[in-house]
């Protein structure tokens, strides 16, 4: 008898939700109904490459004092990235791709042997530690340290 009505309760939603395409059949088995309205436009003799979707990675930067953090979310590669900085720019370069790179403007020259990344699931953390002494003549990037 709970098994009857939670069926019935069942069929409603699926049919309210996803009218009469979905449904469950006479013996209670889930059937999909399909109805073409158009023939699907398939090219068998042509190979289209494969495009990566680029993602819109969010930055956000967080002050702590002496130090910031930057957090790079929806980075959309596999590989560990390069993390470079010179001067009060932070850019951070794809592995997989060439010419693919996030470039942050810093608030404060970076102490490069103390600060450090991490990349974990698509996402970036970035510790960076102010510079006590001023190196605005440093004219080449130099890489943070992964940990």
């Amino acid at each position: 008898m709970i098994e009857d009505e939670f069926d019935r309760m069942f069929r409603e939603i699926i049919e309210r939700f996803f009218g009469n395409s979905f449904g469950l059949g006479g013996n209670g088995a889930f059937q999909i109904r399909v109805h073409a309205t158009s023939a699907p436009n398939i090219e068998t003799n042509q190979v289209r490459p494969r495009v990566k979707e680029e993602s819109k990675a969010s930055v956000e930067k967080i002050e702590l004092g002496d130090k910031m953090l930057v957090v790079i979310d929806g980075f959309a590669y596999q590989k560990e990235p390069s993390i470079l900085v010179r001067g009060k720019k932070m850019r951070v370069l794809s592995e997989e791709e060439e010419g693919k790179e996030i470039t942050v403007e810093l608030p404060f020259e970076v102490d490069i042997e103390r600060s450090t990344g991490s990349f974990r699931n698509g996402t970036i953390e970035v510790e960076l530690f102010k510079a006590e002494n001023s190196k605005s003549n440093d004219d080449e990037y130099r890489s943070i340290r992964m940990i």
